[in-house]
């Protein structure tokens, strides 16, 4: 949500930063006198924010620290590791402390450095982990979730992150919020998809991979100098090998591959396996625009301990579907294109690629430090294939709705609105397309004006009359009792028209506006039959809060920041993903939670947004899984999951109305990828929304994607919600007929119904009989949503839910009025007293004159 307190000091800004580290003669001669003969742990920060991003270079540490980006290490911090090192004993371990990806090369290529320790935001009691970890008494087995840059802003996306506006005059958006945009012309290349693609290309000598365009430094574009640690990079106290030794293919378009691990070192630990696919890029992909990066995600495991010299099978399921491309300009859907594919695993991406390119037959490989890299036959397996454009032609439950898999992004892309002004980066042409400015974008035209300004619906001389629902005006907006209650339906198919038609028969007007109501919990619908009960929800990728944005949170609810989104996807392991979900829903039981409004589907596109901590990682896939993993744990126990912030809310500067234009080969397997596994796979009830626009249009007003993809090519069913709406009356959120008409279903702390009264007026006004429709289409996706959760729980047919004031609160509301009545009564008595006062003075002072 987006609950943001007012003493936030950057708001949809990014101007200041305070790294908090103190100048160096804050450490006096006593303190440096007692670290010596110990080993120097040195801690260095930076953390994300809600509504806040970093700035690529205007930020300023008001405490007068200076730094050259914000992910660069600071003058303090470097005086402070200096300290460090001449007052100890030989020995620095820096422990990152950090939720963003920091600027480290220098720690990294400095001997003086004997360790560096990623720990995240563990926490409080995580921190004992940190410390086991140090003492060598727990072996490490994570792995970086995001790619290590020796310069945070050699990323291609960095051109187009930030505050951009139209080129021309344009329009006046108002309060629409619709005068900024990015343009998000790196297309799929977007962390070690971008670094890695660049580095095969450069091996095989083609599309000026190595040419200058890019480069951080003077010269050729260099893996080994752009790279300080890959995607996956992990290290632990032992050495382990890895092979492939079996890989078979199902009908149902997986691949079950068993990899075997042997510790080859002389501690025991755990082994993080991470498998990646390799696809053909070639003369088809390039004349359809079709991108491949060169190494990517598609599963991962975990072994148990090893003891040193065990081994350990491990086996991995990978869904073909992962490594399929979008093709946008041909087939307009998925394919899988002709040639060799191959599997490979490695101790990072950097290696699994490596392995791939050897087993291709190229030799001058190299690693992250530029030396030669051996690449081993037994970590990769390639198969060929023909082409394949029908096997994802078609949508989930493909059987009863026949929905096809196409376009429905186009008029996202800009090149759609201005004819291909803009180059999206293609590994076909490196030094054309890399961005080296942002990309421009003009207001153009009647329908963009109107979609951008958001109140796009209009009834039509087709549009019913609301006199074809048992609400209509003819049954004077009342329901009719058909015998149903919520509980009748938790065994109800989504499918079952005719029932839940007879269910929804029964709301009144004013029942399908409470069911558009949402403040942490839904409202309760005491109109019999119906009976749905009132219950709480959840809000946070950090755990389960009655009120996450207070101090002290209620009802013994448990933060968990050791297994913060972002640290857990660099656990790579599948038991401990699952173990948070099956907790998480527990302690959600246990506050009486239907929901918890969590699971982070956005992709850390940049180093530098602000909700990093919240979304699992730079890559899809990795996403995918983990959300199926996870999430699916909650739903098993009656918890609703509500993952968010759907879909690409890529950064939190202007993001309320922030247009994002994107190709629709990078939306699908980039931004949204990262929710799709969650409703496909994992069946999740809930989801909700984001700020930011699809193209021009508002999310939550966006039919192609609430309706379109998330519906009929995902089968969804269960509630969609904005994000905060608040009930606000007037703005870009303001706009609730037409974001009910487009497929959102629940307005985000509007406990007071504000958006679905407005809806409700409307279809009184005009006899909307179509908008009507969607009210009942909404109560319906909420009520089924609870219905398949833990709001059922307590009741029976014959339960009857009334509100009522219990005697205690009436006693205690008939004092609170009488003592505010004689407060009342008392200030007015000391007003007329000083009344009498003033007066008694004048005269008296008459009287002495």
């Amino acid at each position: 949500h987006s609950l943001i307190p007012v003493f936030w000091p950057m708001f949809e800004t990014a101007d200041s930063y305070m790294i908090g580290e103190p100048p160096a003669d804050f450490y006096t001669q006593d303190v440096l006198n007692a670290a010596k003969d110990t080993t120097a742990v040195v801690f260095l920060s930076r953390d994300s924010s809600e509504a806040s991003d970093y700035a690529v270079s205007t930020m300023k540490d008001p405490n007068g620290d200076n730094f050259e980006r914000p992910m660069a290490l600071s003058d303090n911090e470097k005086a402070m590791l200096e300290l460090a090192k001449k007052n100890s004993n030989g020995k620095v371990i820096v422990v990152l402390n950090s939720d963003v990806t920091m600027e480290i090369a220098e720690l990294k290529n400095d001997p003086a450095i004997n360790a560096i320790v990623w720990a995240g935001l563990p926490g409080a009691q995580g921190f004992r982990g940190v410390a086991d970890v140090l003492a060598g008494d727990v072996n490490p087995s994570g792995h970086i979730s995001d790619t290590y840059a020796v310069n945070s802003i050699s990323a291609p996306a960095m051109q187009n992150f930030g505050l951009f506006f139209y080129t021309n005059e344009g329009i006046d958006p108002g309060n629409d919020k619709g005068n900024w945009y990015i343009v998000e012309t790196e297309g799929i290349y977007v962390g070690y998809k971008y670094y890695e693609t660049r580095y095969a290309d450069a091996v095989m000598g083609d599309a000026g991979a190595a040419s200058a365009v890019g480069s951080s430094f003077d010269g050729g574009w260099e893996y080994a100098r752009e790279m300080c640690y890959p995607f996956g990079y992990g290290l632990s106290y032992t050495d382990f090998s890895e092979q492939i030794t079996d890989v078979r293919k199902g009908r149902d378009h997986t691949y079950t591959v068993t990899v075997r691990v042997q510790n080859t070192g002389s501690t025991a630990g755990k082994r993080s396996v991470q498998l990646y696919a390799s696809t053909p890029y070639g003369d088809y992909e390039k004349a359809r625009k079709i991108e491949k990066s060169a190494i990517q995600l598609v599963g991962f495991g975990k072994t148990g301990v090893l003891q040193p010299g065990a081994s350990e099978d491990l086996v991995i399921t990978v869904d073909e579907y992962l490594f399929a491309s979008y093709d946008y300009t041909d087939t307009k859907g998925y394919v899988l294109t002709a040639g060799d594919y191959y599997f490979s695993v490695g101790s990072d991406a950097h290696a699994a690629l490596n392995h791939v390119l050897g087993a291709k037959g190229y030799a001058n490989l190299t690693d992250i430090e530029g030396k030669p890299f051996a690449a081993d036959p037994k970590c990769v397996y390639q198969w060929s294939m023909d082409l394949d454009t029908t096997t994802y032609r078609y949508g989930e439950n493909a059987e009863e709705t026949g929905v096809v898999v196409t376009n429905l992004f186009d008029k996202m892309d800009i090149n759609a609105w201005e004819g291909n002004s803009v180059k999206y980066l293609t590994r076909s042409d490196w030094a054309g397309t890399f961005p080296t400015e942002p990309a421009k974008a003009y207001l153009l035209g009647t329908e963009m004006e109107t979609l951008l300004q958001g109140d796009f619906y209009a009834k039509t001389s087709e549009t019913p009359s609301t006199d074809i629902y048992a609400q209509g005006k003819g049954n004077g907006w009342k329901g009719t009792d058909n015998g149903l209650s919520f509980v009748n339906m938790r065994k109800v198919d989504y499918d079952d028209e005719e029932t839940w038609n007879r269910f929804l028969d029964q709301f009144t007007l004013d029942d399908l506006v409470l069911m558009t109501a949402n403040y942490f919990g839904n409202k309760s619908i005491t109109t019999q039959p119906i009976n749905i009960p009132q219950k709480s929800g959840g809000d946070g990728c950090q755990g389960v809060g009655d009120e996450p944005y207070s101090e002290t949170l209620t009802g013994g609810a448990v933060l968990w920041p050791c297994l913060y989104t972002s640290l857990l996807s660099c656990t790579f392991n599948p038991a401990l993903m699952a173990e948070r979900g099956k907790l998480m829903a527990n302690q959600a039981l246990f506050l009486n939670q239907t929901v918890i409004w969590t699971g982070g589907g956005n992709l850390h596109r940049t180093p530098f947004g602000g909700r990093q901590a919240e979304y699992y990682s730079e890559d899809a896939n990795l996403c995918y899984l983990i959300s199926v993993i996870e999430l699916s744990e909650m739903e098993k126990r009656g918890i609703l999951a509500g993952i968010k912030h759907f879909a690409a809310n890529d950064q939190e500067s202007h993001r309320e109305g922030l247009v994002t234009f994107f190709n629709e080969q990078a939306h699908r397997e980039g931004a949204l990828r990262g929710f799709e596994g969650a409703v496909r796979v994992a069946k999740v009830h809930a989801i909700m929304q984001s700020f930011n626009r699809q193209g021009v249009v508002f999310s939550s007003a966006c039919e192609e994607l609430n309706v379109g993809v998330l519906r009929d090519e995902w089968g969804f069913e269960g509630e969609v919600i904005t994000d905060a709406s608040s009930g606000t009356t007037t703005g870009y959120k303001s706009h609730y007929v037409t974001t009910m008409a487009m497929g959102t279903d629940i307005y985000c702390l509007d406990g007071d119904g504000v958006g679905g009264t407005i809806v409700a007026n409307y279809i009184k006004d005009n006899d909307d009989g179509f908008i009507l429709g969607c009210m009942r289409r909404a109560a319906k996706n909420t009520a089924f949503a609870l219905s398949r959760s833990m709001a059922v729980n307590g009741l029976s047919d014959d339960t009857v839910i009334r509100t009522i004031v219990p005697a205690w609160q009436i006693i205690a509301y008939t004092v609170m009025g009488v003592l505010v009545a004689l407060a009342v009564l008392s200030m007015v008595m000391l007003a007329i007293t000083g009344i009498r006062n003033a007066r008694a003075g004048k005269e008296a002072g008459h009287e002495g004159n």
